[in-house]
């Protein structure tokens, strides 16, 4: 049962069950292959994010920054430096964009706060990135996992 990696793999990075669930359907739904995993456990040295990112090879990954900010944006930070992200494509999204960008500044993250046009626009970051490698998100074989 494992997803597949390659050109339509997303990867999902979040510290929260229900939307990491959330997250794996729609876009199983999209035709991408998904694998998720848990911020907080890179951040406590129960899994090598680096790893993870090499093993995978995700086109792109979806990376939540929830509170605390400044703590989970010095976290994205590192995991931006790390050689492993630097081929994939992240898309951000957080619950207070006014609380993020008063942190980093202004960014293109994406606010959910459970609009309907909130997942429509991960939709579209995510088929934007496959269509930057000319990968069209396809039927898969099995479901997302979580690492």
């Amino acid at each position: 049962m494992g997803a597949t990696t390659g050109p339509r793999t997303i990867g999902i990075l979040n510290s929260t069950e229900d939307v990491i669930d959330l997250l794996t359907q729609l876009l199983e739904d999209e035709g991408c292959a998904v694998r998720a995993a848990y911020i907080p456990d890179f951040k406590r040295g129960r899994g090598d994010l680096a790893t993870w990112l090499g093993d995978l090879a995700p086109t792109a990954v979806l990376y939540d920054i929830p509170p605390p900010y400044d703590e989970n944006w010095a976290f994205y930070q590192h995991a931006l430096s790390l050689r492993e992200s630097r081929p994939h494509r992240f898309i951000v999204t957080t619950t207070n964009m006014r609380i993020l960008e008063g942190l980093a500044g202004p960014t293109d993250a994406i606010e959910l706060i459970g609009r309907p046009f909130d997942l429509g626009e991960i939709v579209d970051r995510v088929r934007a990135a496959l269509a930057e490698i000319g990968a069209e998100a396809a039927p898969v074989e099995g479901r997302g996992k979580t690492e």
